[in-house]
């Protein structure tokens, strides 16, 4: 994932670089097509490290729940002071 990071920081500089150089000479930045070529550069790096970073989640999730109960769901459920589960705290 630090290639990706590397990768992303630098197209996402060269990006501002573009954007400041548009600014400066009064173009608006859709009209400047290396402008949006970038900035889909700097999206799809976006996209990948998001998927890397939620493929690398779903399998940590899936390593600690299927230790839980042997692959089941824990469920926790806490009493009040009245000790009737389910019951609101300060409530008849």
């Amino acid at each position: 994932m630090i290639p990706l990071l590397s990768a992303l920081e630098e197209e996402k500089r060269k990006l501002n670089e573009l954007g400041n150089k548009t600014f400066e000479q009064g173009i608006p930045l859709f009209n400047n097509t290396a402008l949006q070529v970038q900035s889909r550069k700097v999206d799809e790096l976006i996209i990948q490290l998001h998927k890397q970073v939620g493929y690398k989640q779903r399998q940590a999730k899936f390593k600690i729940s299927e230790g839980v109960n042997n692959g089941g769901v824990a469920i926790m459920v806490s009493k009040c002071d009245s000790g009737k589960v389910g019951a609101c705290c300060g409530s008849n």
